[in-house]
Protein backbone atom coordinates (compact mmCIF):
# COMPACT_ATOMS: atom_id res chain seq x y z
CA UNK A 1 0.00 0.00 0.00
CA UNK A 2 1.09 3.54 -0.73
CA UNK A 3 0.57 6.50 1.60
CA UNK A 4 -1.35 9.66 0.72
CA UNK A 5 -1.56 13.05 2.37
CA UNK A 6 -5.12 14.32 2.63
CA UNK A 7 -5.48 18.08 3.21
CA UNK A 8 -8.98 19.44 3.73
CA UNK A 9 -9.36 22.97 2.37
CA UNK A 10 -11.86 25.38 3.87
CA UNK A 11 -13.66 25.51 7.16
CA UNK A 12 -17.19 26.04 8.34
CA UNK A 13 -18.38 25.46 11.88
CA UNK A 14 -19.80 21.94 11.57
CA UNK A 15 -23.39 21.13 12.37
CA UNK A 16 -24.28 17.92 14.19
CA UNK A 17 -25.29 16.47 10.82
CA UNK A 18 -21.88 17.24 9.29
CA UNK A 19 -20.07 15.79 12.31
CA UNK A 20 -22.13 12.61 11.95
CA UNK A 21 -21.24 12.44 8.23
CA UNK A 22 -17.53 12.72 9.08
CA UNK A 23 -17.85 10.06 11.78
CA UNK A 24 -19.51 7.70 9.30
CA UNK A 25 -16.84 8.41 6.68
CA UNK A 26 -14.03 7.77 9.18
CA UNK A 27 -15.68 4.52 10.32
CA UNK A 28 -16.03 3.41 6.69
CA UNK A 29 -12.33 4.01 5.96
CA UNK A 30 -10.83 3.20 9.38
CA UNK A 31 -8.64 0.44 7.90
CA UNK A 32 -7.06 3.00 5.54
CA UNK A 33 -6.23 5.65 8.12
CA UNK A 34 -2.56 5.73 9.03
CA UNK A 35 -2.59 8.98 10.91
CA UNK A 36 -4.97 11.79 11.65
CA UNK A 37 -3.10 14.96 12.48
CA UNK A 38 -6.33 16.67 13.36
CA UNK A 39 -7.85 20.03 12.72
CA UNK A 40 -5.46 22.86 11.95
CA UNK A 41 -5.78 26.35 13.37
CA UNK A 42 -3.28 29.21 13.65
CA UNK A 43 -0.63 29.26 10.94
CA UNK A 44 2.13 31.30 9.35
CA UNK A 45 3.81 31.41 5.95
CA UNK A 46 7.59 31.41 6.46
CA UNK A 47 10.30 32.45 4.03
CA UNK A 48 13.97 33.09 4.67
CA UNK A 49 13.23 36.78 5.16
CA UNK A 50 9.66 37.05 6.42
CA UNK A 51 6.85 35.63 8.50
CA UNK A 52 3.23 36.26 7.50
CA UNK A 53 0.16 35.28 9.49
CA UNK A 54 -2.20 33.06 7.49
CA UNK A 55 -5.82 34.12 7.39
CA UNK A 56 -8.46 31.66 8.58
CA UNK A 57 -10.95 31.55 5.73
CA UNK A 58 -12.64 29.27 3.22
CA UNK A 59 -9.31 28.61 1.47
CA UNK A 60 -7.35 27.66 4.59
CA UNK A 61 -6.05 24.16 5.18
CA UNK A 62 -8.21 22.86 8.01
CA UNK A 63 -7.44 19.15 8.45
CA UNK A 64 -4.50 16.87 7.74
CA UNK A 65 -4.50 13.07 7.59
CA UNK A 66 -2.54 10.22 6.06
CA UNK A 67 -4.34 7.35 4.31
CA UNK A 68 -3.21 4.11 2.73
CA UNK A 69 -4.40 3.05 -0.70
CA UNK A 70 -3.27 0.70 -3.46
CA UNK A 71 -2.84 3.55 -5.95
CA UNK A 72 -3.66 7.19 -6.58
CA UNK A 73 -7.06 6.37 -8.11
CA UNK A 74 -8.15 4.52 -4.96
CA UNK A 75 -6.89 7.36 -2.76
CA UNK A 76 -8.83 9.82 -4.90
CA UNK A 77 -12.01 7.75 -4.57
CA UNK A 78 -11.62 7.71 -0.77
CA UNK A 79 -11.15 11.50 -0.75
CA UNK A 80 -14.11 12.11 -3.06
CA UNK A 81 -16.29 10.06 -0.71
CA UNK A 82 -15.56 12.48 2.17
CA UNK A 83 -18.10 15.10 3.29
CA UNK A 84 -15.96 17.88 1.79
CA UNK A 85 -16.63 21.48 2.81
CA UNK A 86 -14.66 23.21 0.04
CA UNK A 87 -12.01 20.92 -1.45
CA UNK A 88 -9.35 18.33 -0.72
CA UNK A 89 -5.72 18.47 -1.75
CA UNK A 90 -4.38 14.95 -2.20
CA UNK A 91 -0.70 14.04 -2.49
CA UNK A 92 1.12 10.73 -2.77
CA UNK A 93 3.84 10.47 -0.12
CA UNK A 94 7.02 9.26 -1.73
CA UNK A 95 8.86 6.64 0.28
CA UNK A 96 12.63 6.47 0.10
CA UNK A 97 12.67 2.89 1.34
Amino acid sequence: MKRYLFLLVGYETPTTEVLNEWEGWLDKHIDRIEGVGGQLSKGVYLTKDSVEQLDWDDESLSLVSIYKAADFEEAQAIAQDAPITQAVQLYEIYSYR
